[in-house]
């Protein structure tokens, strides 16, 4: 069937990231535009996406299956590394430089793993349910998690 549409299965594969992602890339990106800088930032990007994700739950059960989160982390890394970079700038922390590019593609994946995690429960709970957890977990280290 997608052979009368798409020339392979990874044409067929990007076409269905991008549509599953056009309205969450376009509302980060008009977020990120109005609110760089600001300490409310990921609050707001949470309460934002989630709904947006939680709307298409079963595309995204299916992309954050063991078969396609590889190339569907990829597709996310290159979609919104640049888009995201002007919020980070090169850091020192104690001797080590951490470019903002890294800084970027950190939250990035930290991002797809929670996502993840939720999108992979039976019945994933109501955004407004997730997204006091997944601003912690964005505003909080592993070692301040394991600590407390």
């Amino acid at each position: 069937m997608y052979q009368s549409h798409f020339r392979n299965t990874d044409e067929l594969l990007t076409s269905l990231y991008y549509y599953v992602d056009q309205n969450i890339q376009a509302e980060i990106d008009a977020i990120v535009t109005e609110l760089s800088g600001s300490p409310t930032i990921i609050h707001q990007l949470v309460y934002a996406v989630l709904p947006l994700i939680y709307d298409k739950r079963a595309f995204f059960q299916i992309l954050y299956s063991g078969k396609i989160n590889s190339t569907w982390n990829g597709f996310m890394e290159d979609r919104y590394s640049d888009l995201l970079l002007p919020l980070f700038e090169d850091c020192s922390r104690m001797a080590v430089v951490i470019p903002a590019t890294v800084q970027s593609k950190v939250i990035i994946h930290e991002f797809i793993g929670l996502v993840s995690i939720w999108m992979n429960q039976d019945e994933p709970v109501l955004p407004e349910a997730f997204a006091p957890i997944l601003i912690y977990a964005l505003n909080n280290s592993a070692s301040t998690m394991i600590n407390s």
